[in-house]
């Protein structure tokens, strides 16, 4: 049976200084790795990916991330997987809180989405404001350094892409897609104004997963529901569309299990020090199973705490009591047919995927798009720069900008002119 397996992260919060000889966060990051050595590959046998839901550096800045992706490599590295294999979303603390306060475009900008009274009429200004083309990139400024890091994985958001997707194969002609939300577009130094009340995130209807037949839908968001505006005008549709739901922020770990749906808020694995400093994190799997001629998901989840010693990382007996697992059915069929009971399910829909959703083979070779990508976001800008130009990949109109943000165009005019094999060449020299 094919099972897909994660490790689940969240509020890694690397900092700057991370690393360094007196970083007593180093043991804990080691006990991570240890318990994942140890105790994970035993019990996962292997994984796909690891999920990280938000709050990646602690401001946002390049040398956090840098920071991150080594941690993030040793882990992949653990179980022989692609480095590109993370899958990652902004947390408010990759959001670099300097942008709005020096530039009043962009503050002003985010204010008058946070003023908006309704959910159409903020998705309409959303939308304006993506639209234009002098402006549309205002509001992804503040998470720049995080875009740059998340390219690597096809994580990243700008004015033409404001969610990710990606999908893996399960058994029984189901699909597992994770699709990727950012919550921080409006996020800056008011969200600290009232220490008493949590500011409002905002999640548009855009944002909001598409229906899809034979498709269990895993979501990925740094704040969870409660955190969000306008949660009532979209709460119901995000627990029809969305199945697994996976939140990050609070640094207190919670798990909702219901019969249409699983929702976890991780607890933080890299907290800031304090009284309640309490390490945390995950592992998950997921495989579609028949039951009574119906298609359920089951998963399993893995949650591990650092241990009161705080030497090793163990099974949390709040959720799993003296089990080192929880396991639910979602019965994903009855769901469906639930939700949809006019329509057709049984035609199986198998679509074309865009890059950055599929992970496609590349002329046949067994690595994929998102490895090369992510290869190609490791390499110097001087090096990118001459491979594009080399192998004639850039538009005149392309020039000066960023190529986190037009690499989507640059996979397909190689696909169109029969280069990919080159430019994996180029990028592996």
């Amino acid at each position: 049976m094919t099972k897909i397996s994660f490790i689940h992260l969240s509020d890694i919060h690397f900092v700057k200084t991370s690393g360094n000889p007196a970083d007593i966060d180093q043991d804990l990051r080691n006990a991570i790795l240890t318990d994942i050595e140890i105790n994970a590959k035993t019990s996962l046998e292997k994984a796909d990916g690891v999920l990280v839901s938000g709050d990646i550096a602690f401001s946002g800045n390049k040398k956090e991330y840098e920071k991150a992706k080594e941690f993030l490599e040793e882990i992949t590295n653990i179980f022989r997987i692609n480095k590109s294999s993370v899958y990652c979303v902004p947390g408010n603390h990759d959001v670099d809180q300097n942008v709005p306060k020096n530039s009043p475009a962009v503050y002003e900008s985010q204010c008058k989405l946070d003023c908006i009274g309704s959910l159409d009429e903020i998705d309409r200004i959303f939308e304006r404001k993506i639209n234009d083309g002098c402006y549309n990139d205002l509001l992804f400024k503040t998470t720049q350094e995080y875009n740059e890091f998340a390219s690597m994985f096809v994580c990243n958001t700008h004015a033409d892409m404001v969610n990710w997707v990606h999908y893996f194969n399960l058994d029984n002609n189901m699909n597992l897609k994770i699709h990727g939300m950012n919550s921080c577009f409006i996020s800056n130094v008011d969200d600290h104004k009232d220490q008493n009340d949590n500011r409002l995130m905002y999640i548009g209807q855009a944002q909001i997963p598409k229906r899809e037949q034979n498709t269990v839908v895993m979501t990925l968001c740094h704040h969870p529901p409660d955190y969000w505006k306008f949660i009532l005008d979209i709460q119901e549709k995000i627990n029809r569309r969305a199945d697994i739901q996976l939140y990050g922020h609070k640094h207190k770990q919670s798990i909702l299990l219901t019969k249409d749906n699983i929702t976890i808020t991780s607890g933080a694995t890299h907290p800031v020090r304090g009284d309640d400093w309490n390490p945390r994190y995950n592992w998950i799997t997921i495989e579609c199973l028949v039951i009574n001629k119906k298609r359920v998901i089951k998963v399993v989840i893995y949650p591990r705490i650092l241990d009161e010693t705080r030497d090793r990382f163990i099974p949390d007996a709040e959720f799993c009591g003296y089990e080192n697992f929880i396991e639910h059915i979602l019965p994903i069929d009855e769901k469906r047919e639930k939700d949809l009971s006019d329509k057709c399910l049984n035609e199986t829909h198998n679509e074309i995927r865009k890059l950055g959703v599929e992970g496609q083979k590349v002329d046949g070779d067994e690595k994929n798009l998102r490895d090369l990508i992510y290869k190609f976001f490791d390499l110097s800008y001087i090096r990118q720069t001459e491979i594009l130009v080399g192998l004639n990949l850039l538009d005149d109109d392309d020039r000066g900008k960023r190529y986190s943000n037009i690499i989507s165009k640059i996979i397909d005019k190689a696909e169109l002119h029969n280069q990919m094999r080159e430019l994996w060449d180029e990028i592996n020299k």
